[in-house]
């Protein structure tokens, strides 16, 4: 069975502490993936259908502000899910989550991970990584802080996207790809005003004889809310 996307949201704190993100309907999914960007790597997200394979993924920082990729393998969905960040106290969290079927489940479906940071950049890509097997998913996530400026993502399919809310929590997006054969990637994120941070990057096998997994997926434009922090001003 090919990889599919059954659901996805991103979200965030409203004062800088942990929160749970509304419902979505992830039933069906056996691969939850939770990207969190925080001022701290924190802990694995916890979720309402009580998965408990959460394993860390890849994780860069700037200026102690965190891209973290979490994953529960083998995972069970919900029709009414919530998400619990865990990044602690004033940690300024925000939550990108997906949901897919057609994951490898007999162990850890992560093949390829890399990271990447920049101090203020207009772009960010890592290098690339290349999957070890057809019909592979690609993920990918970023943490921003920029207040009024949209992110742009090449060659994976941005899926979600939120803006720093000042006095809430730290912005970012997620995207993403399902390949049909092994195809190297080194997608790139980009904003217009030099207030990009850090980024993760990872693959993850599917089932078996999941591969051919199609073409990619569309995306669905997301909400872009709250009032932006610089890094120099701080909170307000």
């Amino acid at each position: 069975m090919a990889y599919a996307l059954l659901a996805h949201t991103i979200q965030g704190s409203t004062d800088k502490n942990d929160f749970t993100t509304s419902a979505i309907n992830t039933s069906g999914s056996d691969l939850l993936i939770a990207i969190q960007m925080a001022d701290a790597i924190g802990t694995h997200p916890t979720d309402s259908a009580s998965n408990t394979s959460w394993t860390q993924g890849p994780d860069n920082n700037f200026f102690g502000t965190h891209c973290t990729l979490w994953f529960a393998w083998n995972a069970t969905g919900s029709a009414s899910h919530t998400f619990t960040s865990n990044a602690g106290v004033n940690s300024s969290p925000a939550l990108a989550i997906l949901a897919f079927s057609g994951s490898k489940t007999s162990a850890s479906p992560v093949d390829q991970t890399t990271s990447a940071e920049v101090n203020f950049g207009s772009s960010l890509s890592t290098g690339g990584i290349t999957p070890t097997a057809a019909g592979c998913l690609v993920v990918t996530g970023g943490v921003y802080v920029d207040t009024a400026n949209a992110l742009s993502l090449t060659v994976l399919t941005l899926l979600d996207q939120e803006l720093q809310l000042n006095g809430g929590h730290r912005g970012g997006g997620s995207g993403y790809q399902i390949q049909t054969t092994a195809t190297s990637v080194n997608p790139a994120w980009s904003e217009s005003a030099a207030n990009l941070g850090a980024m993760v990057l990872a693959s993850f096998l599917p089932s078996a004889g999941g591969g051919g997994g199609g073409t990619y997926s569309l995306f669905d434009e997301a909400n872009l809310q709250g009032n932006l922090i610089s890094m120099t001003g701080g909170f307000q």
